[in-house]
């Protein structure tokens, strides 16, 4: 059976997957940790950071459905949610002026640009 993902792109993919998820996780049990000034009883700030884990979440749910069944456009729907969020990120952390969020963003762009480029040009090669 000829892989459609390459393996390095599947092993990349399954660390970034359980970084989103342990993410999510741990924004929702403890969200103090990334917003230590917040006030999680004022109103709506709670439902916010649970939706943004929630979104994470999802993402982070469809890679890992995407690996498991080798799906290509799956794959790449989700990898180019990922680039979509980081590119927010990114203006967010200007906005705020964190550059650790910038820097972490950029990293998280290109490593999901080389990884639908290399999907994309794998399934070229196979003709899918």
């Amino acid at each position: 059976m000829t892989r459609v993902i390459p393996l390095w792109v599947t092993i990349v993919a399954s660390l970034m997957t359980l970084s989103i998820l342990a993410f999510s996780i741990n924004l929702v049990v403890y969200p103090k940790t990334f917003f230590p000034d917040t006030d999680f009883l004022a109103k709506n700030v709670r439902h916010f950071t649970t939706m943004w884990a929630m979104r994470q979440f999802s993402i982070g749910a469809l890679i890992a459905y995407s690996l498991v069944k080798q799906s290509v456009p799956t794959l790449k729907i989700a990898l180019s949610l990922v680039f979509l969020v980081n590119i927010f990120t990114i203006v967010e952390g200007a906005y705020i002026n964190n550059i650790f969020s910038i820097v972490e963003s950029i990293i998280y762009c290109c490593v999901s640009a080389i990884m639908i480029f290399a999907i994309h040009k794998k399934a070229k090669v196979l003709k899918l």
